[in-house]
């Protein structure tokens, strides 16, 4: 078991991140200036996602590797079958 969901998460972001100022300074994709509105707009969405991602961490961490192989091919058939649908 992994013993900080918390460092993990923070890795994610971090190499998110660095991804994200490496692709803009490359020309690959034009970042919008940090703003006070600009992060108004997006906090909700962000928190969504931060809580999201913390509760995925910590209950994965329970889970058995087998257990965590079958839930992730599961879940990547189940939204090629409901994106079809849609």
């Amino acid at each position: 078991k992994f013993p900080s969901v918390q460092t993990l998460a923070f890795m994610q972001f971090t190499s998110t991140t660095l991804a994200l100022k490496a692709a803009s300074m490359l020309g690959y994709v034009n970042l919008l200036p940090i703003s006070v509105n600009g992060i108004k707009s997006i906090l909700p969405l962000s928190t969504c996602y931060l809580f999201n991602i913390l509760t995925g961490l910590s209950a994965t961490q329970n889970l058995s590797l087998p257990m965590m192989v079958l839930l992730r091919r599961a879940s990547i058939l189940m939204t090629m079958l409901l994106e079809k649908w849609m």
